[in-house]
């Protein structure tokens, strides 16, 4: 699905109402299109371009975290980095005690539960309904900022201090340069004039 709205934007970041339009028309397996994002979603997708000057970055964690929201079932919620600690099977088998196998019977009644919860929770996402506040967290983490540089008097002042310390450094080297010749150019010799038939 990300690659989807990656092919359709063309570029890092966008417009939240086009994303919008484009999740609305994007079904999945366990949502169907067309649909109306609620309010809710709205709202939090606006808080996201707010975040960033009118835009919403496609490859931040806020997003990943929206898009959980809209397809919970094919999106992955988006962890901060450094809040989790994922384990292979041996280190959760250590930690806990238990072997990480199960019967058939077991495996079948948990993939039945987990389709039935992925389509009551796919028909309120597509009905725009929710029965409960949406697990988020206002933290972003971007793989390349996209934020828009600072305008008027501060992104002006902050232009002029940033030229005239690179023009302190090409003066200061040009300095060095200078003194540096001056250092190592020979001096000529001052011989005595012996005469006018002696030359050097």
């Amino acid at each position: 699905m990300l690659g989807h709205i990656e092919k359709e934007v063309g570029e890092p970041d966008v417009e939240p109402l086009k994303l919008i339009d484009l999740v609305e028309n994007l079904p999945s397996s366990t949502v169907i299109a067309p649909r109306t994002i609620s309010s809710s979603l709205r709202n939090l997708l606006d808080e996201v371009s707010g975040f960033h000057g009118g835009r919403v970055p496609i490859h931040g964690r806020l997003f990943s975290q929206w898009m959980h929201h809209a397809y919970p079932r094919e999106c992955p919620y988006p962890h901060k980095s450094g809040t989790t600690t994922p384990l292979t099977a041996d280190e959760w088998m250590t930690e806990k005690g238990s072997s990480a196998a199960v019967g058939a019977t077991e495996m079948q009644r948990h993939v039945e539960e987990l389709e039935a919860h992925a389509q009551t929770v796919g028909a309120k996402a597509a009905a725009g309904l929710e029965d409960k506040p949406l697990m988020w967290t206002a933290e972003e983490e971007l793989v390349v900022s996209t934020t828009p540089r600072p305008s008027g008097y501060r992104g002006w002042l902050r232009s002029i201090l940033r030229n005239a310390a690179i023009l302190a450094v090409v003066v200061s080297a040009l300095a060095s340069l200078k003194h540096l010749l001056a250092s190592t150019t020979p001096q000529k010799s001052m011989l005595p004039f012996a005469g006018k038939d002696h030359f050097c």
